[in-house]
């Protein structure tokens, strides 16, 4: 992503504070958000799950303004910061542990390093949670990290080790990068089926994969 967009995006957040800003940065420079892109549909009703500040619903907000947006996110502190851009290009919801996923309600979730910071057992009921809330022929976007190449593993560990446990950016009790394997199979146990995969971190410093999947039309 060029500068100038990365700069343009987190001005919608004028009262965000240095050291915030500095880190939406860091994320859009090192986030290959433009590929995930690719996998979007024109129109629809679309749900960020673990949304964060809601730069990639900001960047879809340009990107694909037929999409009617939502995010969701366990952390207030987030969801406050999310709320500083202009109303009215995205909806923001702070989601409590074990809330109800509306039923059947999207056309498609996306899901960006989230699971990563769960255990396989929560990674799995997060999964169940959004199966249930997309609509039938609905597509998951899930962008996650895997354990290969090694050296890419070992930056991103380091990496947030100090984003959830010293900067405490990121709200997460471990680092729980799994297999891309044990990912696909968590997809597919929670009722996907159709499951893509395609690494997307080449000229970037972490192991990005993007995984999609279809949930089963009635």
């Amino acid at each position: 992503m060029k500068l100038a967009s990365m700069r343009s995006l987190v001005t919608l957040y004028p009262g965000a504070s240095i050291k915030q800003r500095a880190y939406m940065l860091g994320r859009l420079a090192l986030c290959p958000f433009d590929r995930i892109v690719e996998e979007m549909p024109d129109l629809g009703q679309a749900l960020d799950y673990g949304c964060g500040a809601g730069l990639w619903l900001n960047l879809l907000a340009r990107e694909k303004p037929g999409l009617d947006l939502t995010g969701i996110d366990i952390d207030e502190r987030k969801i406050k910061l999310a709320e500083l851009a202009p109303p009215g290009r995205a909806q923001f919801l702070v989601s409590r542990s074990g809330d109800e996923p509306p039923a059947a309600a999207y056309d498609v979730i996306t899901c960006i390093d989230v699971l990563y910071l769960m255990p396989p057992v929560q990674a799995a009921s997060n999964l169940a949670w959004m199966y249930n809330a997309l609509k039938p022929g609905g597509k998951l976007v899930l962008k996650e990290a895997s354990d290969t190449p090694r050296l890419k593993y070992l930056l991103t560990r380091f990496q947030e080790f100090l984003a959830v446990h010293v900067l405490r950016f990121t709200a997460g009790a471990n680092v729980c990068i799994k297999s891309l394997d044990d990912q696909v199979a968590l997809v597919r146990e929670a009722g996907f089926f159709n499951v893509n995969i395609r690494r997307i971190d080449q000229g970037y410093p972490y192991p990005a994969v993007l995984i999609t999947a279809a949930k089963p039309d009635d």
